[in-house]
């Protein structure tokens, strides 16, 4: 018999069934791979505290933001996504920001990033890209990450692929691409 295990507090909307996430709110399927685990809810809020006790981060206000599917190989291999409403704010208005916000976050903890912003096409909606390379203060690269963006039904939707390795990387884009949108707005 097979172990059926309940996820339902690890995310705040949508629910995990077998190896699928499905977010009705945002009409997103995305599959994950049978032997990557789900990430805590907690760890990722202990990540939080850690961030907001390092930075200024009152001027962020991040009660809308709601914890959609993360899952993970190990610490520095993993997928996270989050959807918040758009309310008023203009979506160019809020990646301007965004890029503004990584930029300061990297300078802050002394580490040197290149960023490339780019699209990707996923199941007939386009996505906004940020590609991010992390490097050490000897020039040597040490991570990537990948964040994707756009507007959802009216919900701001980011996803991020954090990896040390091309083959983990490439792992959890595939998955991402292979996502199903019913919303197309």
């Amino acid at each position: 018999e097979v172990e059926v295990k309940d996820y339902s507090k690890e995310v705040d909307a949508g629910k995990i069934t077998g190896q699928t996430y499905t977010c009705e709110e945002l009409g997103w399927t995305m599959d994950f791979p049978e032997t990557w685990t789900i990430t805590k809810k907690s760890s990722l809020e202990a990540a939080d505290k850690l961030s907001k006790a390092n930075y200024d981060t009152d001027s962020v206000n991040t009660s809308g933001i709601k914890r959609l599917f993360a899952f993970q190989k190990d610490f520095d291999n993993h997928f996270q996504s989050t959807m918040e409403p758009l309310g008023s704010n203009d979506y160019k208005t809020v990646i301007r920001g965004l890029k503004d916000q990584l930029f300061a976050n990297y300078f802050d903890q002394h580490i040197n990033a290149d960023t490339s912003s780019s699209q990707l096409n996923i199941d007939g909606l386009t996505f906004d890209c940020i590609q991010i390379k992390l490097f050490d203060r000897n020039g040597k690269q040490y991570a990537k990450q990948q964040l994707f963006t756009r507007v959802i039904g009216g919900q701001y939707f980011n996803a991020i692929i954090t990896s040390t390795n091309d083959k983990d990387h490439e792992r959890i884009l595939t998955e991402f691409k292979q996502s199903k949108f019913t919303k197309k707005d």
